[in-house]
């Protein structure tokens, strides 16, 4: 990445790596350091993630295991210095259940010179545990 590449330039190469499942272009864009909190209330893949090899591993990985095409649609990028919100919402179906998912998120990056160093998730934990199965369906 060259070293005047912009907050927002840095975290669409992220979101386009993962969209290509390039996890070693994902993994080379975050810092050794690298912090990712998702919702606790997230079956299966909330909580904590420190250090970049589990957040490929804890994170990523066991959501490309566990869903088919699962994608984050961005509707819109907004920065300020090293933090960069990206809103949209995510689609996918579950391998486990064949539900579908489509469920709003907003995600909090944070940009340390040309690799991001955390990642805060807010999301739709209930469409979330619908679709894996481990919450009833709204009626």
């Amino acid at each position: 990445m060259e070293p005047d590449a912009s907050s927002i330039d840095i975290v669409k190469r992220l979101y386009a790596a993962i969209e290509r499942r390039d996890f070693a272009k994902v993994e080379a864009m975050l810092a050794d350091d690298f912090i990712v909190d998702a919702p606790a209330g997230q079956a299966v893949v909330g909580g904590r993630y420190e250090g970049r090899a589990a957040a490929i591993r804890g994170l990523w990985g066991r959501l490309v295991e566990s869903w088919e095409d699962l994608t984050p649609h961005i509707q819109e990028y907004v920065a300020q210095d090293a933090t960069v919100l990206t809103l949209g919402h995510y689609s996918g179906k579950s391998r486990e259940t064949g539900r579908t998912l489509q469920a709003d998120f907003a995600h909090v990056w944070h940009v340390d010179g040309s690799r991001i160093d955390k990642l805060k998730i807010v999301t739709d934990t209930h469409r979330w545990n619908m679709a894996w199965g481990r919450a009833p369906e709204s009626t």
